[in-house]
């Protein structure tokens, strides 16, 4: 529809040649990370994934990520931003050398669905946390929101492929990145948890094993 416009009068129209263009740009965005996420539901069950593990510094993926958080942020209006608090991103100051082994891709990608359903799921002004501690022989990695929060009774299948709750169907999405996550996860030794009050918002947890 987009493109059909700027055929047609956004060659001579810059408003409407600029409206365009973002609502494409958006559109193609959106449409890579689905088709990105439909291959690799492909692969799983070519049984065809290939991990590259490798020794990783936990919280440099964290700080990167975070970074990318904050430049996200950057580029809503602000009527629409969050507030993204890191100021206690490492529980304690031995984790700056806490290795994992992992596939660095992957997790990324595990860790910014979580990232990017809180700041879907949490209205504007809301506050989302992300904080590394180590839990046993594991890192675990927070990332809270104070968004519309999870019915107990949907907690055990929001995981599921294509599932999502009636009550958030306004939200863009079609059910299967809080899958990939569990899959990602899960291929690499680990496990997410969810906490989570109606009202009073989400705690995604995510555990992988210590190298």
């Amino acid at each position: 529809g987009y493109v059909n416009m700027l055929d047609r009068w956004g060659k001579d129209d810059p408003a409407v040649r600029e409206e365009a263009i973002a609502a494409i740009k958006n559109e193609s965005e959106h449409m890579k990370v689905l088709i990105d996420q439909l291959l690799f539901l492909a692969r799983g069950e070519m049984d065809r994934h290939v991990l590259d593990m490798k020794p990783l510094n936990s919280c440099s993926i964290m700080e990167e990520i975070y970074d990318e958080s904050i430049m996200l942020e950057a580029e809503l209006p602000e009527e629409k931003r969050h507030e993204f608090d890191a100021s206690e991103l490492y529980a304690d100051d031995n984790l700056k050398t806490f290795m994992i082994s992992a596939d660095e891709a992957m997790i990324k990608q595990a860790v910014r669905i979580l990232r990017d359903n809180a700041m879907k799921y949490t209205p504007a002004g809301g506050q989302i946390h992300v904080q590394v501690e180590a839990w046993e022989m594991y890192l675990k990695i927070d990332i809270a929101d104070t968004g519309i929060g999870i019915p107990e009774q949907h907690q055990g299948t929001i995981f599921k492929r294509f599932y999502r709750e009636d009550a958030v169907h306004d939200v863009e999405g079609i059910g299967i990145g809080l899958y990939l996550a569990r899959e990602i996860i899960s291929l690499q030794g680990g496990y997410i948890r969810v906490a989570s009050e109606v009202g009073k918002g989400s705690v995604f947890s995510v555990f992988l094993l210590r190298k």
